[in-house]
């Protein structure tokens, strides 16, 4: 039977990169991704956001967010 030796911390059949200086990093992937997400946002969010019959904020209470959706839907509190 054959032993594979293993080093702590890193993977046997994967180069290890040194690290590189934050400063010296490409932004472009980083920009890309940007412009990919906004192009996706524009064909797919933003024509669904716009025909939608109620739009909540994510970002509120949701104690806020079903008051919210209960009034659109015209539902009383019980």
């Amino acid at each position: 039977m054959h032993r594979v030796r293993r080093h702590p911390g890193r993977h046997p059949h994967r180069p290890q990169n040194p690290p590189q200086d934050p400063g010296s990093q490409d932004p472009a992937p980083g920009l890309l991704g940007y412009a990919n997400s906004h192009r996706s946002y524009t064909h797919h969010l933003a024509p669904a956001r716009d025909s939608a019959d109620i739009v909540l904020d994510g970002t509120q209470p949701t104690a806020d967010l079903a008051a919210q959706l209960m009034l659109r839907l015209d539902i009383e509190k019980r």
